[in-house]
């Protein structure tokens, strides 16, 4: 019984290292950065560093995942999206229904206590006509987060940039990088198929 016990705890040890290895990270060295899939890209600071996988994201940080994060997304339409609250996007949506999905997703999420909205109105995404939506929300331990979500949805994709950081020293140290990450936006070639 002791045997089967370590194999198993080996075995789910080996299977995490492997999963945790699948995306490697690297400093930013050019501010232009472009999702492995190349649907997506935006400018982020020299300095920074970013997640590379094959998915169509983009994931960057500068002091590591917990203390802030940057997060570029494109998802096709689908059941998918908004899987907490069991909703899909299409591209028929105004911007200000895609922005309360995004705002009930957030607080289906169990790891976001008291998620209370700051703002919720249209905004310019690159040169696309979206939504912002500025939350802040408690996580299970407590620490108050601030989160700016931009958004919008063309006739195959919804596009999504996250920022998120504690409220307490980097929500504002980091915010103004994010706007400017936001106007930098476009989608690539490969986003319209």
């Amino acid at each position: 019984m002791k045997y089967l016990l370590l194999l198993a705890m080996s075995l789910t040890i080996a299977l995490a290292s492997q999963n945790a290895m699948a995306i490697s990270w690297a400093k930013i060295n050019k501010p232009l950065v472009v999702s492995s899939d190349k649907s997506i890209s935006v400018e982020i600071p020299v300095g920074w560093v970013r997640a590379y996988d094959d998915r169509n994201q983009i994931l960057a940080t500068y002091d590591g995942l917990p203390i802030q994060a940057i997060e570029v997304l494109r998802d096709k339409h689908s059941d998918k999206v908004f899987e907490k609250i069991e909703k899909s996007s299409n591209g028929n949506m105004l911007a200000s229904e895609l922005a309360e999905l995004v705002i009930a997703e957030m607080k289906a999420q169990s790891e976001m206590v008291h998620v209370n909205v700051i703002d919720n109105g249209p905004a310019m995404i690159g040169k696309n006509q979206g939504f912002k939506v500025q939350v802040t929300y408690r996580n299970q331990k407590g620490l108050e987060y601030g989160q700016i979500i931009y958004g919008f949805a063309d006739e195959k994709n919804l596009y999504r940039l996250f920022y998120r950081a504690p409220i307490i020293r980097y929500f504002e140290r980091d915010k103004q990088t994010f706007e400017q990450v936001v106007s930098s936006f476009k989608k690539g070639e490969k986003a319209l198929y």
